[in-house]
């Protein structure tokens, strides 16, 4: 009985160093033994060698008479992305200050994206103006995959035909609506409106800002205030996918790659598409209903249902057509809002240039509005 109980309590495990518990004992490698000799994995890892010492070594040929731009130092194809604040006013300030480093134009990769920042606007204008069709196109949102070769949103397409289509498309109306009065006198209208609100809660001027430019641009594109009303829950998701303090895959571009079904960013870009679809739908729809019924007020869709001048030129469909307008509407909230909010924060830190400005205005504008 001692025996078996002595027995039971002696070690399961053995010291690695005690050979004699392993003799006999045949233990498989996981990895066969050819393995590590085989050609196969010496051909692979020379070609991730001669790969890695390829990007850091490798000099693009330049054209004569011209040399490679000035570019922020970093890690082969990783370039340098750390340092860089994420808050856009912080982030431009950022790239802002490199040029004292690097000068005017200068050059940041950052995960196989080489991105040019340009402080001239001499060399601005003669790469965007003047040499626009070569350098003035849009590169592939990695948030918003297909948007620009789409016909789903001007600002944001590449050159092509769906681009000059649309861009004709939208200069044809805005001649239109400025033949007689500026945008059918809806600016002046919502202006008298803008300052009651403002009149009567000062302290929520911010948002009086953001209703006036998305009513105004709803009363232009469709005759109706609330269907810009209804943009302010689409601008905030369309100006995240395409910021780069927006979803990680922009600044972690190889991200955008995965397949559509594991990726959350392509599910939330097809979520926020169809919501812009259906507001831009929905204003259309709107409007045809009114014109048909005798009632619709003056605006880009009215203008487009009357088969306006020089419309017919760029061939838009009933789909595009609602994008063209939807669209340029939803950019109007985006670009105004932003001067008019830095006029107001102007004139409540410097209120003694007010009198200054407006001494200016009605010398050189007299009665009429500053074009």
């Amino acid at each position: 009985m001692a025996q078996a109980i002595h027995a039971a309590s002696e070690s399961l495990y053995y010291e690695a160093t005690n050979a004699s518990n392993y003799a006999g004992v045949h233990i498989e490698s996981p990895v066969a033994a050819g393995f590590l000799h085989s050609r196969a994995v010496w051909a692979l890892g020379l070609l991730v060698a001669l790969a890695i010492t390829r990007m850091i070594t490798f000099q693009p040929k330049m054209p004569a008479g011209t040399k490679a731009l000035p570019q922020i130092p970093g890690l082969p194809y990783i370039g340098a992305p750390w340092g860089v604040p994420v808050p856009g006013a912080e982030s431009a300030w950022h790239f802002a200050d490199l040029h004292k480093k690097y000068g005017p134009i200068y050059a940041w990769e950052v995960f196989g994206t080489y991105h040019v920042w340009v402080e001239s606007d001499k060399i601005a204008r003669d790469l965007l103006v003047h040499r626009g069709k070569k350098y003035g196109g849009r590169h592939e949102i990695p948030a918003a995959v297909g948007v620009k070769d789409g016909s789903e949103f001007v600002p944001l397409m590449n050159i092509g035909d769906n681009f000059w289509r649309h861009k004709n498309f939208i200069h044809a109306l805005n001649r239109q609506a400025n033949a007689d009065n500026i945008f059918f006198g809806y600016p002046e209208l919502e202006n008298k409106n803008t300052l009651r609100r403002l009149l009567d809660h000062p302290d929520k001027w911010s948002e009086h800002i953001i209703t006036h430019c998305s009513r105004v641009a709803g009363r232009i594109a469709w005759g109706d205030p609330r269907h810009g009303t209804k943009l302010l829950h689409v601008v905030p998701v369309l100006l995240k996918a395409v910021s780069p303090g927006g979803p990680i895959v922009n600044l972690l571009t190889p991200l955008m790659y995965l397949p559509d079904s594991i990726s959350p960013w392509k599910k939330a870009e097809a979520k926020r598409a169809q919501q812009m679809k259906d507001a831009f739908y929905e204003a259309q729809e709107d409007v045809i209903k009114r014109y048909e019924e005798g009632t619709a007020e003056g605006s880009w869709t009215k203008l487009w249902l009357d088969k306006a001048q020089g419309l017919e030129k760029s061939h838009l469909n009933k789909h595009e057509a609602a994008h063209a307008v939807g669209s340029n509407a939803l950019v109007a909230i985006v670009t105004i809002g932003s001067p008019v909010h830095t006029f107001f924060t102007a004139m409540c830190h410097y209120p003694s240039w007010l009198p200054r400005l407006q001494e200016e205005v009605d010398r050189v504008c007299g009665d009429r509005l500053p074009s």
